[in-house]
């Protein structure tokens, strides 16, 4: 089981105290205690250090997990680091695959995290963050989801926060070469997959996004357009500022092949333009 060691010097008037210390505390458990809706398994371990006054304390977090899985989600082994002073929080979170670093997300956020009551934890002024990853192996989707089955193929991304916690935008760069993966829902296999993606400040541009499936020499399916999002978190309670101008090009593409289904197989040119919900579809 895990262990959990807590001193705390905690006066009213003079500095505080705080020291935690965790080792291998299973998430399932704590999870439950927060009755969280998404079940979360794994365990962590780490450091927690509090000093300075109330008003205006310094910390510094540094935390391993291990195997730690949200729902059907799951990350093997990442490290999260922290210090927190003058109103920011600055953190570094690292994603390794067999004890190589993959991916990092260095993040700077603007909250009052004062051991007193206060108005506004979250403040008004700017996000940073920057996610970068370099020739990615496809491979660790198969650990992440059961969506997928032997992938391959290399991604690379660099993405940067901007903004604000009301409206935080993001910008940057995701591709993907040679990419290769099975999806066992809809029975088919993606081939040569190629793709460009840009993010700008409330919009996304497909510049390239090309793959074939089935056994056909020519098949292919090929995307280009933009999605115009607006803010972004107001997208899970309303797409109705969200505008779309893609056109896709398909020839004898495969998109399902389950006996207990269907076996669906494309080939067209379409262009779909419009406000989401309102969308016109052309083609041939």
């Amino acid at each position: 089981g895990g262990a959990i060691l807590l001193r705390a010097d905690l006066p009213n008037a003079l500095p505080v105290n705080v020291s935690m210390r965790a080792d291998s505390v299973s998430l399932g458990d704590l999870s439950a205690l927060a009755q969280l809706s998404t079940p979360v398994t794994g365990t962590a371990s780490g450091t927690v250090d509090i000093s300075g006054p109330r008003t205006a304390p310094k910390m510094e977090i540094g935390a391993r997990f291990q195997d730690v899985s949200f729902g059907t989600v799951a990350f093997p082994y990442f490290t999260l680091n922290g210090t927190y002073g003058d109103r920011r929080l600055d953190t570094k979170m690292t994603v390794f695959r067999h004890d190589t670093a993959v991916m990092a997300f260095n993040g700077s956020w603007p909250l009052n995290l004062a051991l007193v009551p206060v108005e506004h934890r979250m403040l008004e002024e700017p996000l940073k963050g920057h996610l970068a990853g370099d020739s990615l192996d496809l491979a660790v989707l198969e650990t992440i989801s059961p969506s997928f089955s032997r992938p391959s193929g290399t991604a690379s991304v660099a993405l940067d926060l901007t903004g604000t916690w009301r409206h935080p935008q993001l910008s940057g760069r995701l591709r993907v070469r040679n990419g290769e993966m099975g999806l066992p829902a809809l029975g088919t296999r993606l081939r040569r997959l190629e793709a460009d993606v840009g993010f700008r400040p409330d919009s996304i541009r497909i510049d390239t996004l090309s793959v074939a499936s089935g056994t056909e020499t020519g098949s292919k399916l090929s995307l280009r357009g933009t999605l115009a999002l607006g803010n972004i978190l107001d997208l899970p309670n309303d797409l109705s500022g969200v505008r779309v101008d893609l056109s896709m090009s398909a020839r004898n593409f495969l998109v399902v092949d389950k006996r207990s289904l269907a076996r669906l197989e494309i080939s067209d040119d379409v262009r779909l333009a419009g406000p989401l919900g309102h969308t016109v579809l052309n083609g041939n």
